[in-house]
């Protein structure tokens, strides 16, 4: 089983099941304030990688 095939077969749904349960678990044994400040920025990457993704093609697009 390759990495493609596991990527193909994760949705945008199960990361973020994924994401909640992490959230889940480290606010069951970390504080508050740190779990929230913790995924604020794995959001914000989560969408700058997306968008810089996304903007990145579309300029290679345009480029050729």
């Amino acid at each position: 089983m390759n990495i493609q095939h596991i990527a193909a077969g994760f949705d945008q749904e199960a990361a973020a099941v994924l994401m909640a349960r992490i959230a889940v678990f480290r606010a069951e044994t970390d504080d508050g304030p740190d779990v929230l400040r913790w995924l604020d920025r794995m959001l914000i990457r989560l969408v700058c990688l997306c968008l810089g993704h996304h903007f990145c093609r579309a300029v290679l697009t345009r480029a050729c």
